[in-house]
């Protein structure tokens, strides 16, 4: 027992001194080759960036703000926490492997969350979906290390505009001669914040509304349905090109708008678990100890509640918004 014990503490100490040098080494030694190979890649793209855009991190530690692109202080502050957060988040990643021993993590504690991992990771198509999201999102906070030029600089017109693709200009230029590429990463980060919080927006809502039609029923379930229905009826594209004509252009608005009018459908995914779960053995023996309707909905129904089928409903949504938004801002 003592050797085995031995030889554990020396392939795990072994396997720390690899994690010190290159993230996700723990994983693939273990035979983990997604979790691996991802983490590894992500630090090699952060590591890449910290190179390439060193005289910017220079210059944001100095409180210089540097030239290149287009963002100022705060920007280039935003791009250097998310850098730094990323490479220790992923180191953090490889040492939590090896303190969990040489199984990994698939001793961890069945909770909903750790429960809801595992059924995820066996999707492949919805892992590499999430490892493109993250790249997508990180891509857009580490614009101003990125973009090889200033976003709304208008130099030379007549000598730079709609210039082709080249190793200079990676998509060109627009007629007034800006760089498209360094466009799309800064107009990227519109686009993301106007899809993750009107996503935020409408599954708060639609979780809400849904829990409650849903746990009380009767006549609470025909007038939030009811009022669900002529939502999903109305036109949302109408909607939104009549309060923007009325109120201006505004991202705020935009996001109101739209975190608005997306949550009916998650109302009625949400509605349709807590039908299936307000009849179960311990909702009623919570009932029986008399605990009250606003507990039993936020500690036992919704803590039970299959809610991220809410966030696969709206991911098409979230989809297609950062996707003309991004066109948009070309």
């Amino acid at each position: 027992m003592s050797d085995e014990t031995g030889a554990s503490e020396y392939r795990s100490g072994r396997e720390g001194w690899w994690a010190a040098l290159l993230p996700g080494l723990p994983y693939l030694l273990r035979r983990r080759w997604i979790a691996g190979f991802g983490i590894l890649a992500m630090a090699a793209f952060l590591a890449a960036v910290l190179v390439l855009g060193r005289e910017r991190v220079f210059a944001t530690l100095g409180g210089g703000g540097g030239g290149g692109g287009g963002g100022g202080d705060i920007d280039d502050w935003v791009a250097f926490a998310t850098l730094t957060l990323g490479l220790g988040s992923l180191w953090g990643l490889s040492f939590a492997a090896l303190r969990s021993g040489p199984g990994g993590d698939r001793s961890a504690a069945w909770s909903q969350w750790s429960t809801a991992a595992r059924e995820f990771t066996k999707n492949r198509l919805a892992v590499v979906g999430l490892g493109a999201l993250v790249v997508l999102t990180a891509v857009t906070l580490l614009a101003p290390y990125l973009a090889p030029y200033d976003p709304v600089h208008i130099g030379d017109v007549v000598g730079t505009r709609n210039l082709r693709p080249s190793l200079d200009h990676l998509m060109g230029t627009d007629k007034l001669g800006r760089d498209v590429f360094s466009r799309v990463l800064y107009g990227a980060r519109i686009s993301l914040a106007i899809g993750f919080t009107a996503i935020a927006i409408a599954i708060t809502l639609g979780t809400a509304v849904g829990a409650a039609a849903g746990y009380f029923g009767g006549v609470v379930d025909a007038i939030l349905m009811r009022i669900v229905d002529v939502l999903i009826a109305f036109p949302r594209l109408v909607l939104l090109i009549v309060v923007v004509s009325l109120l201006g252009h505004s991202v705020n608005i935009v996001i109101i708008v739209l975190g608005l009018t997306l949550w009916p459908s998650t109302a009625r995914i949400v509605r349709g678990e807590v039908l299936s779960l307000r009849e179960r053995e311990f909702i009623q023996a919570a009932r029986a100890l008399g605990f009250g309707d606003l507990r039993i909905i936020a500690r036992h129904v919704e803590s039970l509640k299959i809610s991220y089928q809410s966030i696969i409903d709206s991911s098409p949504t979230f989809g297609r918004l950062c996707y003309n938004f991004l066109i948009s801002n070309i």
